[in-house]
């Protein structure tokens, strides 16, 4: 997928250059976002537009709430003139595909977890690094601040290949479900066969605790464990609890291995076609949305736990957080050269 995208991406550079040849106005620039710190003439006419908006929950998750929240506020926001499209359960592709397509322009927007965006930054492997972040606060001082300098560094990196990031969201924090045994320590995976996203440091931690990755479409991921066909998988409590999958898995950890952000984003081919008063409107109505989702997680994850235990999934609520940390932190040396370490100290120097 990464040689895939990085082709695609170097075609993409060259028709752009290609264009630039052929005519005296100079291209857009796609590595700074527009100009908002005066408001768009309120007077102006919108334009009118509709995007597509793709995303791979189902739609009962909170993931298509917050999406129809930026739908509600964008059309609100713009008197009726921006139409959001929402297209959920991967009907666009899954993660990886909806990202290809809005490097190519081909989708306008959607929701992906940061880790998906590594296959065409390397900056964004951060979010494969287990127990980088400390906990809520780490996470609202490092990302969730506009002004925070992981988070502008970020969105600056996805700009530079194509994606125009609006607005962040913290989303929980990824645990270990699985069939075959509560998982205290993290040798305790010995022989389980967990779904990963494709984020090579992650897969790589599952493989070092005995572990055996199977990477597969997320939209995959319940009929495997009905079937069998893998152990378990990784995901935060509410995707658990949302999509019904203490129907097929008995055993859930709470061990916080990966903090789950969300970014909703764009193509920058569609960003840079918008008017300033789009862009803001857009922007507003993102911001909204993600900060509904970032609360609404929040808020729920207890009650989510006792939910599941209710439906019979036995849950190892504590585990120790040294143990488990300890045992991550030859990544940083197997690794080396492979992830952003600027980047990480940027998050580890904001720590509260």
């Amino acid at each position: 997928m990464k040689k895939t995208i990085a082709l695609i991406l170097a075609l993409v550079m060259c028709l752009c250059l290609f264009a630039a040849c052929g005519n005296n106005e100079a291209p857009a620039d796609t590595s700074k976002p527009a100009d908002t710190s005066k408001p768009a003439d309120s007077s102006a006419e919108i334009e009118e537009i509709t995007i597509k908006f793709a995303h791979n929950k189902n739609e009962e998750s909170y993931i298509h709430q917050t999406a129809m929240i930026f739908k509600e506020k964008a059309a609100e926001l713009s008197g009726g003139k921006i139409t959001i499209e929402v297209y959920s359960n991967g009907q666009l592709g899954d993660e990886n595909e909806a990202l290809e397509g809005m490097v190519m322009g081909t989708i306008n927007s959607g929701m992906l977890a940061p880790g998906n965006l590594a296959g065409i930054s390397s900056s964004f492997s951060v979010f494969d690094m287990p127990y980088l972040f400390e906990g809520d606060a780490h996470v609202d001082v490092a990302l969730l601040d506009e002004n925070a300098a992981p988070r502008q560094y970020l969105d600056e990196q996805a700009a530079n290949v194509g994606i125009k990031i609006l607005s962040w969201a913290a989303s929980g924090a990824r645990c270990f479900a699985n069939n075959v045994r509560p998982i205290v320590v993290p040798t305790d995976m010995k022989g389980i066969r967990i779904r990963t996203p494709s984020w090579p440091i992650l897969m790589d931690v599952v493989q070092s605790f005995g572990g055996t990755v199977t990477p597969m479409p997320y939209s995959e991921v319940y009929m495997a464990l009905q079937q069998g066909v893998i152990d378990g998988y990784e995901n935060p409590v509410w995707v658990t609890a949302q999509e019904n999958k203490w129907e097929v898995v008995k055993y859930l950890t709470v061990d916080n291995h990966n903090t789950n952000c969300d970014v909703l984003c764009m193509s920058m081919q569609l960003w840079n076609t918008l008017s300033v008063q789009q862009q803001e409107i857009l922007t507003e109505a993102a911001v909204m949305a993600m900060d509904y989702l970032t609360e609404t997680i929040r808020a729920d994850e207890g009650e989510m736990l006792d939910y599941l235990e209710e439906k019979g999934m036995e849950i190892v609520r504590e585990i120790d957080v040294e143990v488990w940390s300890a045992a991550c932190e030859y990544i940083y040396e197997k690794f080396a050269g492979e992830y952003d370490e600027e980047l990480v100290n940027l998050i580890k120097n904001v720590a509260p």
